[in-house]
């Protein structure tokens, strides 16, 4: 037999529908107690038009007091004439947002 603390779920959405994932999250996770949110090599594909930040504001704002974000982003910061002209380039080439940050 399962216990809570061994439940896993998945949950199918766009990153960008914070209200969908937060309900259907809230399925098996206790939103009272801490959690650990993960968003890991995601922001990097939505633009700051897309509302990047807020989704991170609206995920974080759901989380109880000592919670942990984990986030990661792609950067140009050591290297940003070969991001800028190969990783970016690539995936603009096949319509696909990259967001250096």
């Amino acid at each position: 037999d399962s216990t809570p603390e061994g439940v896993v779920d998945y949950v199918q959405a766009d990153a960008r529908e914070t209200d969908l994932i937060l309900e259907q999250a809230a399925r098996t996770l206790d939103f009272g107690e801490p959690v650990a949110l993960s968003l890991i090599a995601l922001l990097h594909f939505l633009s700051d038009e897309d509302g990047a930040g807020e989704l991170v504001e609206r995920l974080v704002s759901a989380l109880a007091p000592g919670s942990y974000l984990t986030l990661s982003n792609l950067t140009a910061d050591f290297a940003p004439k070969d991001m800028a002209s190969g990783v970016t380039g690539f995936y603009k080439s096949g319509a696909m947002t990259m967001e250096l940050r």
